[in-house]
């Protein structure tokens, strides 16, 4: 997990705390290791603010019971990505889809 080190050098309690936003994906067959991954990032930054888009509906419903903000697939699909998505496996279209949580 060496991405976890740089983020809690980047969120050190000797540093001034701003909001910091995270955003993510995962499936139902990544929920544990993504729930894991929100209890980590809300200890190292108690301020932050995470956004998941949800790859089916096993996700959605425990992420929305938690509380967490979500991103519902259905507002994300167009006709484009869902020419491509009867095409990629899940892990896949996952992949595909990052570019829409950087915003590019």
């Amino acid at each position: 997990m060496g991405g976890f080190a740089s983020l809690t050098h980047v969120c050190s309690k000797d540093r001034i705390m701003a909001t910091r936003y995270f955003c993510t994906l995962f499936y139902r067959g990544y929920l544990l290791k993504g729930l894991a991954m929100i209890r980590s990032l809300a200890r190292c930054c108690p301020d932050m603010k995470i956004h998941v888009l949800c790859m089916d509906d096993k996700a959605k419903s425990i992420l929305k019971q938690l509380g967490v903000n979500i991103v519902d697939l259905a507002d994300v699909e167009d006709d484009d990505l869902l020419n491509v998505k009867a095409e990629r496996g899940v892990v896949e279209y996952c992949w595909t889809l990052s570019s829409f949580l950087r915003g590019t």
